[in-house]
């Protein structure tokens, strides 16, 4: 067949043979190197090769898949700790994972070979194991990844593909499974979020799911059981359900209920409660007494009200001062001078006030002692998984959006469920090569410290200027369409 000078090996089924003969598999950072490096190739210029990815990947896909399985020790390691080292060669087993699926996705656009359910099938693993791979650096996944599931899912779909059983002769493929179960493993393994587990409960996790996925059920019509669905058309995972949306023709419904004893027999409880959306909450938290709270939402909302918070503080630590000044003063008024009295921060900051359509007054229901208080309101533009900040009594409270239920009969319209963060935050301004951006950080009570931002192309262990101190993006804990999340640490002098 044709050879090209890119490569290092003529295409064709010996010579591919001989060159993966020739690579020492002992030394697996190296061959891991190797086969990145053809990877990469092959994907600068995937129209080039495009009639020869069956032969190609048939022989690359195996000792891929097995390096990166091989790699997968060597940073997931009893400790937890994530060096330099450990990143890096992490990095390059996803990497490799990441143009492997790409390839895949490639061969699939040919739609008329004959082995097309297989190559989804291994696309869709291979995806699986990036995601996998991703969460145990607490490292943001690609987005081209959950693009890629998409479009296997649809062409499955359109092909009647999904629940065709899969044989597969290469061993990390030869489970007999459906495409449409390697799906439902990937679709709840984000749901579960993973990122805030440690690695081995990472890895047991995925077991777990990866045994009961069918358990889920993925339906085209909204039930009142459903509290996520998946636009298969995005480039993106499984979201929050938000009330009177119009969806799309690809939008599912996913239905996990059946999932949820399995995890909790499984000693998974918690992440049987974050399936659902903590939706079991929501009655007990509902009779509670509701207070009249200013809220915004939206991170750059949030900023805003934080940065009025602390203006208003200011002033009355100035007032204060004056007030007290003006005690010790003995002087004799005029009689026609007036008392002095405080000053309102509304009166100085009327011109400098958030905008007024990014705050909303809301009815907070809050139990004794509960990580979790709902907000009632009569109207809602913003989504679920966004930031949001409660204002009462000189006390800002800042949380996360995890459910939206639309009431009937009630006086309100909107009820968000929301998890508290912290009452311990501050407006701060960051720089990262070279670019600021407003980001909120906050003290949590095990005593880390959380950065907020809206998302950019920032990576876990990244350094970043925070009042002229270098920090690091220890590790990653939530990433949405609107935010992340990340563990801040001082960068070691």
């Amino acid at each position: 067949m044709g050879n090209t000078h890119a490569l290092p090996f003529s295409i064709d089924t010996s010579a591919i043979s001989q060159w993966l003969d020739s690579l020492n598999l002992k030394q697996t950072v190296q061959t891991a190197n190797d086969i990145y490096t053809v990877l990469k190739t092959l994907n600068k210029s995937p129209a080039q090769y495009q009639q020869h990815l069956p032969i190609l990947l048939d022989a690359l896909t195996p000792i891929t898949v097995q390096l990166c399985t091989d790699l997968q020790p060597l940073f997931c390691t009893a400790d937890d700790r994530l060096d330099t080292k450990k990143r890096k060669i992490a990095r390059l087993s996803i990497n490799s994972l990441r143009y492997l699926a790409f390839l895949h996705y490639q061969l699939t656009l040919d739609t008329e070979n004959d082995h097309i359910a297989l190559y989804i099938n291994r696309c869709i693993k291979i995806c699986d194991l990036c995601l996998t791979q991703s969460a145990l650096i607490y490292e943001r996944p690609s987005q081209e990844i959950w693009k890629i599931v998409g479009q296997m899912y649809q062409l499955s779909s359109d092909k009647a593909l999904l629940e065709l059983l899969n044989n597969d002769s290469t061993s990390f493929f030869n489970q007999q499974d459906t495409i449409s179960k390697n799906i439902k493993t990937v679709l709840l393994f984000n749901l579960c979020k993973p990122y805030y587990l440690k690695q081995n409960e990472i890895l047991r996790l995925h077991t777990v799911l990866n045994q009961y996925s069918e358990q889920l059920k993925l339906n085209n019509q909204y039930t009142e059981a459903c509290t996520h669905s998946w636009d298969y058309s995005q480039s993106g995972p499984a979201k929050i359900i938000r009330p009177s949306i119009d969806t799309e023709f690809s939008t599912l419904y996913l239905d996990n209920r059946l999932l949820r004893p399995i995890l909790q027999a499984e000693c998974l409880s918690n992440i049987a409660t974050k399936l659902t959306a903590h939706k079991s909450l929501i009655p007990n938290l509902s009779k509670e007494r509701a207070i009249r709270k200013q809220i915004a939402y939206g991170i750059k909302a949030v900023y805003e009200l934080i940065e009025q918070h602390k203006r208003t503080k200011n002033i009355h630590q100035t007032s204060d001062q004056l007030l007290s000044l003006a005690d010790k003063l003995e002087l004799q008024p005029f009689d026609h001078e007036k008392k002095l009295e405080k000053v309102s921060s509304s009166d100085i900051w009327k011109n400098n006030l958030v905008p007024i359509n990014t705050t909303h007054i809301a009815l907070v229901k809050e139990g004794l002692d509960s990580d979790f208080l709902i907000v009632e309101l009569n109207s809602f533009s913003g989504t679920a998984e966004d930031i949001i900040i409660i204002d009462g009594d000189n006390k800002l409270q800042l949380g996360i959006i995890r459910l939206i239920s639309q009431l009937k009969n009630e006086q309100k319209t909107y009820q968000l469920l929301i998890e508290k963060i912290s009452s311990e935050l501050k407006a701060a301004t960051i720089t990262n090569q070279n670019q600021r951006q407003k980001t909120i950080t906050c003290k949590i009570p095990n005593n880390e410290t959380l950065l907020l931002v809206a998302p950019n192309k920032y990576s876990t262990a990244s350094t970043i200027e925070l009042n002229q101190q270098a920090f690091i993006l220890a590790r990653l804990y939530e990433s949405t369409e609107t935010f992340m999340m990340y563990q801040l640490q001082a960068q070691p002098g």
